[in-house]
């Protein structure tokens, strides 16, 4: 009986401390990983059938601490970095190479977590910059526009400034274009009032006044 239990201890123990290799049917390896009293510690790769990486994390007793993302071609298409179970920053790419987007956790409010990003077209100008804040126990949970947020054009000029409070549309929103100038202003969520303006003089055209249902209460022409 003492026999028995010691080989099923050290049985155990070989479960807990091992070095795993799976493998796809073609023979290519699949995953490759390290147990260390069962949890994961270092490398965690994973790979395409074609050989190429897929993933690569890499834990600290079992805390996972960077994950690298790859295209099946085989160019990186995310890398993010955590602290203590949360991501803490993400960089996405385009199969190009050129950044995708860009984000970091920037502060703490309570139980949310703030996060200050920038989106960029595939030819690498910036698109849209912001902050987004999410609840901090769940990282896949929505998150919502906070703060000022820019909008540009593929050629780098400005397109739209938005407002937002956790989600709500709020403050002065503009809107930029070659023929007219639009500034909204949001009140508790809702659509308030709304000026045109010539694209060119910007000068004032039309200012609407909306009812709470989005009904329009008044309209002046200047």
């Amino acid at each position: 009986m003492q026999a028995y239990k010691t080989g099923a201890a050290k049985a155990r123990a070989l479960e807990r401390n091992r070095s795993v290799e799976t493998r796809h049917a073609n023979g290519q390896v699949h995953q490759r990983y390290r147990l260390v009293d069962g949890r994961y510690e270092g490398r965690y790769e994973t790979f395409y059938s074609n050989g190429n990486p897929a993933a690569l994390v890499l834990y600290d007793r079992g805390l996972k601490q960077e994950e690298t993302l790859y295209f099946e071609e085989g160019q990186v298409k995310q890398v993010s970095r955590f602290n203590q179970k949360i991501e803490s920053s993400r960089i996405q790419f385009y199969q190009n190479g050129k950044t995708k987007l860009e984000w970091n956790r920037v502060e703490a409010d309570g139980v949310y977590q703030k996060y200050r990003f920038k989106k960029y077209f595939s030819n690498g100008q910036l698109a849209t910059e912001g902050a987004t804040y999410k609840p901090g126990w769940d990282s896949s949970y929505q998150d919502y526009l906070d703060g000022e947020v820019r909008r540009y054009r593929d050629n780098g000029e400005l397109l739209a400034l938005e407002f937002y409070e956790k989600g709500k549309r709020a403050g002065t929103w503009k809107y930029v274009s070659d023929s007219f100038d639009v500034e909204d202003t949001y009140r508790q969520g809702k659509l308030a009032a709304r000026v045109v303006l010539d694209g060119q003089s910007k000068r004032k055209l039309k200012r609407y006044e909306y009812m709470p249902d989005g009904s329009v209460k008044s309209e002046h022409g200047y």
